[in-house]
């Protein structure tokens, strides 16, 4: 069974951009495959840092996406790994969802912290990196999935130029507001994933939506 499990912070973007559960449809899955964190509900609700940056309608959107996904068992996750993973730029977060792997036969991680992916790529741990190489979907390579399989970009790009935009990134994309177009999206995506890819080596996937079991 092939599973996604989700980063808080790749939640929060796609839920203040309204467009979270679009992102789902785009990988041809469903609900029931995706895992988010055991403690992303309790984070979503009580993080004063969030409320700096973002709305409380994109918070309580991202809340409400944690209630309604499946959690990471906890007893799926293997904490012998987790002193390891305590590098810097890997948070308690990320590291859980990385433990949480190492059981699984079929997975993807989602992300948009590039700080994360870099640490873990220039981390010397080589069986981690080996068991999620090509195991990793960042939020570019999910809007570009969506964009390109999603005829209303219309749609997709009035949520984003309406939404939060703390992505430095994402905000660069969308520059041109409403004359944003679709192509020249695209090309600013790619170029992106194809800078993070120099960075991190084989962790991201090569591209979606993810080949059959």
């Amino acid at each position: 069974m092939l599973v996604y499990l989700v980063d808080n912070d790749v939640i929060l973007e796609l839920a203040s951009y309204n467009l979270f559960w679009d992102m789902i449809t785009s990988l041809n899955t469903s609900q029931k495959d995706i895992r988010v964190l055991p403690t992303a509900s309790d984070f979503f609700g009580g993080s004063s840092r969030l409320r700096r940056k973002y709305k409380e309608q994109s918070i309580q959107s991202a809340k409400s996406i944690a209630d309604k996904c499946q959690k990471i068992d906890q007893g799926s996750i293997d904490i012998s790994e987790l002193p390891c993973l305590s590098v810097e730029g890997i948070d308690s977060g990320e590291a859980l969802l990385v433990a949480a792997t190492k059981e699984e036969a079929n997975f993807y991680i989602l992300t948009s912290d590039k700080r994360f992916l870099k640490a873990l790529s220039n981390s010397n741990l080589a069986n981690i990196n080996q068991r999620l190489c090509q195991r990793i979907i960042c939020l570019e390579q999910l809007l570009i999935n969506l964009i390109s399989n999603d005829n209303d970009f219309d749609k997709i790009r009035r949520r984003i130029i309406s939404s939060d935009l703390c992505n430095q990134n994402i905000a660069e994309v969308f520059a041109d507001g409403k004359l944003t177009k679709k192509e020249r999206a695209l090309v600013i995506l790619e170029d992106r994933v194809k800078e993070l890819r120099s960075l991190t080596g084989d962790l991201l996937i090569e591209s979606l939506p993810p080949p059959p079991i």
